[in-house]
């Protein structure tokens, strides 16, 4: 039986870099007999399609989506076809997007496959931190947000994966995020996850989203704490990247961020640490810390900002010159394109 192979997720764990690396191989994929369809424009996965299917965009829109997807599936001639998104994870609970997905598969021949990209939680809880400082969405410090977060239903991975691997009509597989596992790269290990072999000549998958310097994040936290959003308003995305290609030119993304204080990082397993070994124990036959001991040791211990700096001064002044530039567009500051070398 042909299968149907759904990266459901999990957020902040190569998403966005497997998606691109599938986009990019679309056509030499093809030429194995697996196919990742083009569902929509401008968009490297599928998250239209998991929205369409959690019914967030409306009755309509999940009609359509349905449709489309057994469009594609009726048309191929592919053994294997690929989706991905996030979505597909979070779906909201009385969505039963994997009992969807199982119906729409089986009825045109094809056999579900979930994968899931798991990592360590205390990581996963940093890059969610980071993810929220960059957006402006929080100026507060990695111990706060922690403890305000690290109950979040998003953080227990048996729960939100158990509508997924609790089936008998789809199988499920969990790929630990660890340096071993995906020393081949994220899209040769997914296919390898499901039995299939990557393209002899493709190429490598490209490094996204990934967290940036204690000095960057230091310097979204001050812009957020001057109500940068608000004061953005809809030019909050050119200022946000303004502020991120002034900061790689400023060499402040040398290491990446980490707010892991070892009271925090032990904090943060302990509370799940029962529902991670059977999960742990069912789909990788180890625990979870041996699954996750070298990633663990390695990303140990806080750089945060902590008081001033050398660079504390020249954060400052980026702040108040993105302001000035994205804020108060009648204002353009000419010191922002000429010192932080950022396009008028």
């Amino acid at each position: 039986m042909r299968r149907l192979i759904v990266h459901i997720g999990t957020p902040k764990a190569a998403s966005t870099s497997l998606q691109a690396w599938l986009a990019a191989e679309r056509t030499r994929l093809a030429a194995v007999g697996i196919e990742y369809p083009a569902l929509a424009k401008a968009d490297s996965g599928h998250r239209r399609l998991a929205l369409g299917l959690e019914g967030t965009l409306g009755p309509a829109a999940r009609r359509v989506e349905i449709e489309r997807l057994g469009h594609v599936l009726t048309g191929t001639s592919a053994d294997a076809v690929i989706l991905s998104a996030e979505q597909f994870e979070g779906a909201p609970e009385p969505a039963d997007v994997p009992g969807l997905i199982a119906e729409i598969a089986a009825r045109h021949g094809f056999r579900p496959l979930a994968l899931a990209v798991v990592r360590p939680r205390p990581d996963y809880l940093n890059a969610v931190y980071a993810q929220h400082v960059r957006r402006l969405f929080t100026a507060e410090r990695f111990g706060p947000f922690s403890v305000r977060m690290e109950g979040h239903p998003r953080f227990d991975y048996p729960r939100r994966f158990k509508p997924w691997f609790n089936r008998n009509d789809m199988d499920f597989m969990a790929i630990p995020l660890t340096a071993s596992e995906l020393s081949g790269g994220i899209g040769p290990r997914l296919l390898a996850a499901a039995g299939l072999t990557a393209p002899p000549d493709a190429g490598p998958a490209p490094r996204l989203n990934v967290t940036p310097g204690p000095a960057t994040i230091e310097a979204f936290r001050r812009l957020a704490a001057q109500s940068g959003r608000r004061r953005l308003g809809r030019r909050d995305g050119p200022a946000r990247a303004a502020l991120e290609t002034a900061a790689e030119a400023a060499g402040w993304n040398r290491c990446r961020f980490s707010g892991l204080a070892p009271e925090l990082a032990a904090r943060i397993e302990t509370r799940y640490a029962d529902a991670d070994e059977a999960f742990a124990r069912r789909f990788w036959g180890r625990s979870f810390v041996e699954v996750f001991g070298a990633e663990r040791a390695a990303s140990a211990g806080s750089n945060e900002w902590n008081g001033p700096g050398p660079e504390s001064a020249a954060i400052d002044d980026l702040v108040a010159d993105i302001l000035a530039r994205y804020g108060r567009p009648e204002r353009v500051s000419e010191r922002l394109t000429r010192r932080w070398r950022i396009p008028g």
